[in-house]
């Protein structure tokens, strides 16, 4: 039992993700999960193009800005360049936003054929909201864990 509860604990450590605050942003201000995906952009299209930032570069310089603050650990091992946020893409060009050894850098990968987006290998940034659990799921998660207690207690 012992075991299960560390491992229920440790585990959301151990996935690829971190989470960045963003303020003085308006509609961005708040705490945001951001990951990495690792491959071609189209096997990946369909979740690029859901961020909040595809369609508005000056979003994803603020999400690129705050990783290159140091913001969130883990994405500056990245040999000195970080992760793309891709703000748009026109079937032959890949826009996007990056940091580089700290600084921000405004990008664009431009291809004659479209083919080259279904092989080339880039690291994609993503990123969701983080939001706070209702009362509701506190309540009943604190009672299902004395719960527990109770039983096992009652057990020895």
């Amino acid at each position: 039992m012992k075991k299960f509860l560390l491992l229920t604990l440790l585990l959301p450590a151990l996935a690829n993700a971190n989470v960045i605050n963003i303020s003085g942003a308006g509609d961005l201000n708040g705490s945001w999960e951001t990951q990495l995906l690792f491959g071609p952009y189209y096997d990946f299209e369909e979740t690029l193009v859901s961020q909040v930032w595809w369609q508005d570069r000056a979003a994803a310089r603020i999400f690129a800005e705050t990783l290159a603050d140091g913001e969130a650990e883990g994405f500056n091992a990245l040999l000195g360049v970080g992760p793309y946020f891709v703000w748009d893409f026109s079937g032959t060009t890949l826009n996007f936003v990056t940091y580089r050894n700290g600084g921000v850098a405004f990008g664009s990968t431009a291809s004659s054929s479209s083919s080259f987006f279904e092989t080339r290998d880039v690291t994609f940034a993503t990123a969701s909201r983080v939001t706070v659990p209702e009362p509701g799921t506190l309540v009943l998660l604190s009672l299902g864990l004395a719960s527990i207690g109770i039983i096992r207690q009652r057990k020895f």
